[in-house]
């Protein structure tokens, strides 16, 4: 299965250009400046669409990239790619600190276990943003997803209550086809 998942996330990381108007990049880049990010993880980084878009308007200082495909093209001295498994990042990685971590699109696409996976990366950072296409708007790559995944992409309501009862606190969310949640402890 896991072979049949790198397949279709490489044809998705294709299909989504790096652009201020697709409405995950849009949200990133609006969170980002609000809560000034100059230190960004971007968890499931693909080729690095994040930066792309946010090294144009937000003050990048640091941003490092997560993913089990080896696909990230950016050369920049801010820019640093971990090839790997997300649900077990490097110990190196855990002396950082972030000012965001970012999951678009990706915290379903990691783990079955989102609880664990948020409590590893919450503990580095001072703002987790999670932005997510709504599993109930059935857009083709959603279904496909949710078939490679087992169907556990859930909604905004239910991801809050999740991230509340481990502790996070829910600071900014946006409901709609495109949601996310801004948590902080």
């Amino acid at each position: 299965m896991l072979g049949c998942s790198r397949k279709y996330l490489w044809i998705i990381y294709k299909l989504y250009p790096p652009s201020k108007y697709i409405p995950e990049y849009a949200i990133a880049i609006n969170v980002a400046k609000r809560y000034n990010c100059r230190n960004v993880l971007d968890v499931g980084c693909g080729a690095g669409n994040l930066f792309k878009v946010l090294v144009d308007t937000v003050p990048i200082e640091r941003y490092i990239g997560i993913d089990i495909l080896d696909i990230f093209r950016i050369k920049d001295h801010r820019a640093i790619f971990i090839k790997g498994d997300a649900k077990y990042p490097p110990n190196w990685l855990m002396n950082y600190s972030f000012d965001c971590i970012f999951f678009i699109n990706s915290l379903f696409y990691i783990s079955t276990n989102i609880v664990d996976l948020l409590r590893i990366y919450g503990e580095l950072c001072r703002y987790l943003i999670i932005i997510d296409l709504d599993p109930r708007i059935q857009y083709i790559h959603i279904y496909l997803a949710n078939l490679l995944e087992g169907g556990i992409r859930t909604t905004l309501r239910k991801l809050e209550e999740t991230v509340k009862r481990i502790g996070f606190k829910v600071i900014e969310k946006k409901s709609g086809s495109t949601h996310y949640l801004v948590l902080t402890r």
